[in-house]
């Protein structure tokens, strides 16, 4: 064998194997995304926040939650009607998978701000975390048959306090 055949092995070998190390990472997203599934669908349902000042503010959500073609991405559109009369608000949620960090990713944008990215977790099959960077701020959401429970909570003298929640049921 002359050193021409050898040298394109080698390089058709290291191509091979660079190749299928790109798919598997893709793989790897897919996997975890794919872990995420549980919350697809449209939703509604009530829900309420409090503002800084304690004020209780209700709402009804409608959310369509959808992988992204390639499920590499959750996809979370939510239009949110606020009971005290306000303007809509829009959203739109992104959630990915860093193979680098092996995390989940939150995206959040809004025409009220944004964007702001919180890592997150799955707790278990049906139950995923978000922290917000100061520790003081989480969102779980948590799957029940036909209905997802949405809970935001800050933490305050090291206890963990409601301050939003929504409850969504499944709809399509």
């Amino acid at each position: 064998m002359n050193y021409v055949n050898l040298a394109k092995i080698c390089v058709t070998l290291l191509f091979l194997t660079t190749a299928s190390l790109g798919d598997k990472q893709i793989d790897t997203e897919k996997d975890a995304i794919t872990k995420l599934a549980f919350m697809v669908g449209k939703w509604n349902g009530p829900g309420w926040y409090l503002k800084q000042n304690n004020e209780r503010v209700e709402f009804v959500d409608y959310e369509k939650i959808r992988l992204s073609n390639d499920s590499t991405m959750l996809i979370m559109d939510i239009d949110t009607v606020y009971g005290d009369g306000s303007s809509p608000q829009s959203q739109v949620f992104v959630f990915f998978f860093d193979t680098k960090t092996q995390k989940y990713i939150f995206n959040a944008f809004s025409g009220a701000g944004g964007p702001f990215t919180l890592p997150c977790q799955l707790l278990e099959p049906q139950k995923f975390r978000c922290h917000h960077s100061s520790g003081k701020k989480r969102f779980t959401y948590t799957r029940t048959d036909n209905s997802m429970y949405e809970l935001g909570e800050t933490l305050v003298d090291g206890k963990w306090n409601s301050n939003e929640e929504t409850i969504v049921k499944l709809i399509d």
